[in-house]
């Protein structure tokens, strides 16, 4: 037995005599060739009739190869977690620096629709319009990233105040309005009860909200319906939040990719929808 676990594996050995208890444990030996193998040893107690314990039967079988396995896991998942870490600081730091010269596009394209520096003609407007639409997406899909970053790293703290889910929708519905105008769509609200109240992070189901609104804005067709149904649920203290519409639908066998990150069901380069998943 290697020497580093002798004492242990005395003293686990002992309590199992004082006790009667079955006894489990893992080891590392030292054969002749000075080559390290891991053994699990597992024993029951035997007694005579006065309760005494006479002996322990047990097994040892070499675990090496489920050890050295185990390791290398631990050691792939290390890795793992230091190439995700690395990762979402790259995005972070290339998100941060792209939402820079961006709000300064955005600023300069304002002043340009306001004509402010004199008046545009038609095709400049156009051409204007088209600048603040475009930096407007990505800007939010800049912040989007930002914000799934911060997730991850746990950098987003949760707060726990009361909060009036009828205002929560209509804050989140106001803020997909002029997307459904563009395709005439209708977006339903109902809380039941209409004061329902809970206690739980504004801000953070807001912003969920409007996630799956827009996901249902753009994946429902012209004049469809959509909404928002917020209720009790049964037998529990908790609502139940639901966003519901009438789009094109998911195909069975593709639920499962439903929610990998930056994943899209369509992945083609000329994909109908945007997004990044």
């Amino acid at each position: 037995m290697h020497p580093e676990d002798i004492e242990q594996i005395e003293s686990s050995l002992a309590e199992a005599r004082r006790t009667g208890q079955d006894w489990s444990a893992t080891f590392r030996v030292l054969l002749p060739d000075g080559c390290l193998r891991y053994i699990y040893s597992a024993a029951v107690v035997e007694r005579n009739r006065q309760g005494e314990p006479v002996r322990m039967i047990g097994i040892n079988s070499d675990v090496t190869d489920q050890k050295l396995y185990e390791q290398y896991m631990q050691d792939a998942n290390a890795l793992l977690a230091r190439a995700n870490a690395a990762k979402d600081a790259f995005m972070a730091a290339v998100s941060h620096e792209l939402r820079t010269p961006l709000t300064g596009i955005l600023g300069m394209a304002d002043a340009l629709e306001q004509q402010m520096r004199g008046p545009l003609t038609e095709h400049q407007a156009h051409y204007v319009g088209l600048i603040h639409a475009n930096g407007q997406r990505l800007l939010a899909l800049v912040n989007s990233i930002l914000f799934y970053t911060s997730l991850t790293a746990g950098r987003v703290p949760v707060q726990h105040e009361s909060c009036r889910l009828a205002e929560l929708c209509a804050i989140s519905v106001r803020a997909l309005k002029d997307k459904a105008a563009e395709k005439e769509q209708t977006i339903a609200v109902d809380v039941d009860p209409a004061d329902l109240t809970i206690v739980s992070d504004a801000d953070l189901i807001t912003r969920i909200l409007i996630l799956l609104l827009d996901n249902a804005v753009k994946f429902t067709g012209r004049q469809g319906v959509l909404g928002v149904h917020v209720g009790r649920a049964p037998a529990s203290e908790a609502v139940r939040l639901v966003v519901w519409d009438h789009g094109v639908g998911i195909e069975a066998e593709k639920l499962p990719y439903l929610f990998d990150s930056f994943t899209q069901i369509d992945q083609r380069l000329a994909r109908r929808y945007e997004g990044v998943g």
